[in-house]
């Protein structure tokens, strides 16, 4: 692993590219070995240090997550946002409500949903790292790498 010292701390360079910073940390083996970026792209479900299996990811967070950031996002969701929907645990019911006022319009329902689910969960739960887990889940790529853009 590449290192680079910047004053008194001591950063690593990401295992994958070598090019960015190792920011995000695996949990419970608590490495941190890669960038936001790679981590994003990579597939494996275990630490590319030690290899064991990945439970959570952190160090994603820089911001607090805002209504704001859910317009940019809503339009990488794609006919996959009903799934994420539910996964963020929204009722169908409520999916169906807002599929039927927004006919026609897939970022609409997109944005209508990230809505809903912002203003209905608690606060500890409103964060990107949430949002993240169901994008993966449903291999939403586009939007997990338009959700890092704006956590910047």
């Amino acid at each position: 692993m590449l290192s680079v010292a910047y004053g008194y701390a001591l950063f690593h360079r990401c295992l994958l590219c070598e090019v960015n910073d190792a920011t995000v940390m695996f949990h419970p083996c608590e490495h941190t070995v890669t960038c936001n970026d790679c981590c994003l792209k990579i597939e494996r479900k275990t630490c590319p240090e030690c290899r064991q299996v990945i439970a959570e990811k952190s160090g994603f967070e820089s911001i607090k997550l805002e209504v704001k950031h859910l317009n940019r996002v809503s339009m990488m969701l794609g006919n996959q946002w009903q799934q994420v929907g539910i996964e963020l645990g929204l009722k169908q019911i409520e999916l169906d409500i807002i599929k039927a006022d927004h006919p026609c319009d897939t970022i609409g329902q997109s944005f209508q949903m990230l809505k809903k689910w912002f203003k209905k969960c608690k606060t500890n739960e409103r964060t990107f790292k949430t949002l993240r887990d169901a994008f993966e889940l449903f291999h939403c790529y586009d939007a997990l790498k338009c959700l890092d853009s704006v956590n910047v």
